[in-house]
């Protein structure tokens, strides 16, 4: 009868201890995945929906290889990843509250977030759209950028950085672009290993 009680006593204390683990893990963020079922953003946006219902910590990974009319706006910190090199492209229009044509826009509660993985181009300057970028960071902080590669920004900066701190730029390719990266009003800004 004691070892029957001690055994129990064990398992019970054994499964407390696995829900704890557990439990931690969870504090780590969730990973949400977004496929290839809309290519078009501007249709069916699923990346921007996969943003908005994110929460802060969460990873976002596309693993679709291309898609068209992108324009996002992170407003928490996120980590964005694709694993495939995933391919986004812009059209001539203007998501409220992106300040221009562009594919990715950080704000200030953006800050902490990770970009890796993808490849970019933006022609919409070509249809008379003013303001294009490839990625935008206005206001945010502790924001890295690696990984990515812009092939082309119509007559604006493959990447602008406003009012920026702490934004390392790593691994990063930037062609084509009129401004390869467009930094004002910023501190601690790092780029490393990157052709631009």
């Amino acid at each position: 009868k004691i070892l029957l009680i001690f055994l129990s006593i064990s398992i019970i204390v054994l499964s407390s201890s696995t829900v704890t683990a557990d439990e931690n893990l969870t504090d780590l963020g969730n990973t949400i995945i977004v496929d290839d079922s809309s290519t078009n953003q501007m249709n069916e946006p699923t990346i921007q929906t996969a943003i908005d219902n994110a929460s802060a910590g969460d990873t976002i990974e596309i693993t679709g290889t291309n898609y068209e009319h992108c324009h996002f706006i992170v407003d928490k910190p996120l980590t964005i990843v694709s694993n495939v090199g995933t391919k986004m492209s812009t059209c001539p229009s203007n998501i409220k509250g992106s300040d221009g044509i562009g594919i990715f826009y950080f704000n200030e509660n953006a800050s902490g977030s990770i970009l890796s993985g993808f490849t970019f181009s933006n022609d919409a300057a070509k249809r008379g759209s003013v303001d294009p970028y490839a990625i935008y960071i206005n206001g945010a902080s502790n924001i890295e950028i690696t990984n990515c590669k812009i092939t082309q920004v119509t007559d604006g900066p493959g990447i602008y950085i406003v009012n920026g701190s702490d934004i390392n730029i790593n691994h990063d390719s930037v062609k084509k672009s009129n401004k390869g990266i467009y930094i004002t009003d910023s501190n601690d800004i790092n780029i490393t290993q990157s052709a631009i």
